[in-house]
């Protein structure tokens, strides 16, 4: 569910029997992973669970499945990242955002689908077409959608959520890869009303700019809808860019390229 050290993931077994069948065959070279995986002590902390390591191995992901990773999840949202958003989404906004790439034997791979939908996929959709959608053969998800708006507030909430997923030809066939990136978004509209309304009045003579920034706040919905549904719009494409951008990333060593900026926007 990591990457221990560059170029390399991790791939969970089913049962300590497979594990030592595989591990067998890595000869000497695995001499010192064995001994660290065999102790039960030491675990691999992942969103905060604690997995015994003895479950995992460590496995080279070969260059065909890198390039496949590529093709997958392409470098291509810089102009979307962007985005001249105002200061004030981000003052009153907050991401919570999932990212993993794990390379996993295929008899696992329910299992870890089941996990993702109970715990970091949010939308509906997602929860509902990931299992069905993913099986033994290549399967790829994305979903871009609101998925909530509190009227009273004027809260918006949008979900960016994809993963790609594909078995790794013979002589690895009984691996499978899977990388998937979730950001959920949201921001309060209030904060950028105030702040447009005292952009607006800031040239008024100061004995009624109270008055406008009062009236201004008022009719601001009503008169600004352009403005406000730009703003959504920039927000949900500045979302979907970042989940890309998150998963390149964070796993820039499975990448040809480089990836584009840092993980989020900085105030």
């Amino acid at each position: 569910m990591g990457d221990f050290q560059p170029n390399c993931s991790c791939f969970l077994l089913p049962t300590a029997s497979h594990y030592n069948a595989i591990s067998s065959k890595l000869g000497n070279r695995s001499t010192s992973l064995r001994s660290l995986n065999e102790n039960s002590s030491v675990y691999l902390f992942v969103d905060g669970h604690q997995i015994p390591l003895f479950l995992f191995n460590f496995f080279v992901l070969p260059d065909q499945a890198r390039d496949k990773l590529n093709r997958l999840i392409p470098r291509g949202y810089e102009s979307q990242l962007d985005i001249p958003l105002p200061e004030a989404v981000f003052d009153q906004s907050d991401f919570d955002e999932h990212v993993g790439l794990i390379v996993m034997h295929s008899n696992s791979l329910q299992s870890v689908l089941q996990y993702l939908t109970e715990k970091v996929f949010y939308s509906p959709s997602a929860r509902d077409k990931l299992a069905s959608w993913c099986s033994l053969e290549d399967c790829r998800l994305f979903i871009d959608e609101q998925i909530a708006i509190n009227r009273t507030t004027r809260t918006y909430d949008f979900a960016v959520e994809f993963a790609h997923g594909f078995q790794l030809p013979p002589p690895d066939d009984d691996r499978f890869v899977f990388a998937f990136s979730t950001v959920r978004s949201r921001f309060v509209l209030a904060k950028l009303r105030t702040q447009f309304c005292r952009h607006q009045c800031q040239r008024v003579i100061w004995s009624t700019r109270e008055f406008c920034v009062h009236k201004c706040t008022h009719d601001f919905e009503y008169k600004n809808m352009a403005f406000v549904g730009e703003v959504k719009r920039h927000w949900q494409e500045y979302a979907r860019s970042m989940a890309i951008d998150n998963l390149r990333r964070r796993y820039s060593d499975f990448f040809p390229d480089k990836p584009l900026r840092s993980f989020t926007k900085q105030q």
